[in-house]
């Protein structure tokens, strides 16, 4: 039973181990801003999958694909921010830590909140959604770069 309760994360965090090799393969090949928004619109869509999903077996489909897709956004924000920005390369990556560490605070918490008010699907889903913005408007930024 406790094998059970684990498949999701299993099936997420080894998706992101598995996406960041290949991530890592195909992010010399393209640009990673398009990486980026290819990633963020996938994300977007297996996050669909995760919130409507009815069976364990469709949450778990869902955990993993959005551990493929998060998988390598953040290692590519952090490529772009220190190379795009070399003279405040600094600056970035401490804004970028910075904001991690607070929503690694606050989204746990709001999370549990979210699930004891509205069940598992949407307390799991609910921390996902401010990344899923955040990637959004990163993306939609790094167009205007």
């Amino acid at each position: 039973l406790r094998l059970l309760a684990a498949l999701p994360f299993l099936a997420f965090w080894g998706s992101m181990i598995a996406g960041r090799f290949l991530c890592g393969y195909v992010s010399k090949k393209f640009d990673g801003k398009k990486i980026i928004i290819v990633l963020t619109a996938f994300s977007a869509a297996a996050l669909g999958v995760v919130i409507f999903s009815q069976g364990y077996i469709w949450a778990i489909i869902g955990f993993f694909l959005l551990g493929l897709g998060l998988s390598g956004i953040w290692l590519l924000s952090i490529d772009l921010g220190s190379t795009r920005f070399r003279h405040y390369s600094a600056t970035a990556m401490g804004m970028m830590m910075a904001s991690s560490s607070i929503g690694g605070m606050t989204i746990p918490f709001l999370s549990n909140a979210a699930g004891a008010a509205f069940g598992p699907n949407l307390g799991i889903a609910s921390f996902m959604l401010p990344a899923a913005v955040i990637i959004f408007c990163q993306g939609w930024a790094l167009k205007k770069l």
